[in-house]
């Protein structure tokens, strides 16, 4: 029995069953949904300190600023949509650091000069990015930075590779999305007016991101919180006890294994990888 761990985009399954394992179930990434929750830490003291006032709406990233699945990609073309729906009640905070935090800021200042405000803040890594998703009015990311988004109980707008974005909402996607650890692929465009027309969506309908919220609240509780993954964990556990150990199953396994550790290597070699 073999468990996986994952990154937004994996498809740990298959990878598992290519690295040889015939037996291979899937535990989602636990979420403390009892920490992430609404009311738990003080999002009014955030927007103070950024100056973002109460009638502004409020944008939020929390992310590490890497080329790594394309999440500096995404934060910039959330700053670009930003740039396309250019209302003043509008703001977006970019919490993170990494490599590409100084190339985040520098569309970010174009977008301020071009709007004169200060539409883009990019206050950089807080010890505890908590209040960042409180003071939320929508959640834009990927993988547990969406999750906890939702945990907050705000609607999430999920980034992905090539240009994906995609509200989490009640329908075909949310079925791709857990399986991806909150990614989707898109096809390639970048184009801002889509990013825009689905913020647009959300920021001009405040029942429609209250009762997504709400949604994605119990969503992330019922599949994501610690408790749930425990009971998933349990349950994985008494199916593997009950089963029966045979050796011709773990000599295959073994031999799988081994022949994948000696294949492996020799192809990236001559793929001259």
């Amino acid at each position: 029995m073999t468990f996986t761990e994952r990154t937004p985009g994996d498809h740990p399954l298959g990878d598992g069953r290519a690295f040889g394992h015939r037996d291979v179930s899937l535990i989602e990434p636990p979420v403390n949904t009892a920490g992430d929750a609404p009311g738990q830490v003080d999002g009014t003291a955030f927007r103070r300190e950024h100056g973002i006032g109460e009638d502004e709406l409020l944008l939020a990233i929390v992310t590490r600023l890497v080329p790594a699945l394309e999440k500096d990609a995404g934060v910039e073309l959330t700053v670009d949509a930003v740039r396309r729906l250019d209302d003043p009640k509008v703001r977006l905070a970019i919490v993170g650091a990494g490599p590409s935090l100084e190339r985040t800021r520098t569309p970010a200042a174009a977008v301020n000069a071009e709007l004169r405000r200060q539409a883009v803040l990019v206050p950089g890594q807080l010890a505890d990015p908590r209040p960042a998703y409180q003071a939320a009015d929508v959640v834009l990311g990927m993988g547990g930075s969406a999750l906890r988004g939702l945990a907050f109980g705000k609607p999430v707008v999920v980034h992905g590779a090539a240009g994906y974005t995609a509200v989490h909402e009640p329908g075909p996607l949310v079925e791709p999305h857990a399986s991806r650890c909150m990614y989707g692929f898109g096809d390639g465009s970048r184009a801002p007016e889509a990013l825009a027309g689905q913020l647009r969506g959300l920021l001009h309908d405040p029942g429609h991101r209250a009762r997504l919220g709400s949604w994605g609240r119990e969503w992330v509780v019922g599949r994501f919180s610690l408790e749930s993954v425990t009971s998933s964990f349990e349950e994985l556990y008494g199916r593997v006890l009950a089963r029966p150990a045979r050796v011709t199953g773990w000599l295959k396994d073994l031999e799988q294994m081994t022949r994948y550790e000696f294949t492996k290597p020799a192809a990236l070699r001559l793929l001259g990888r």
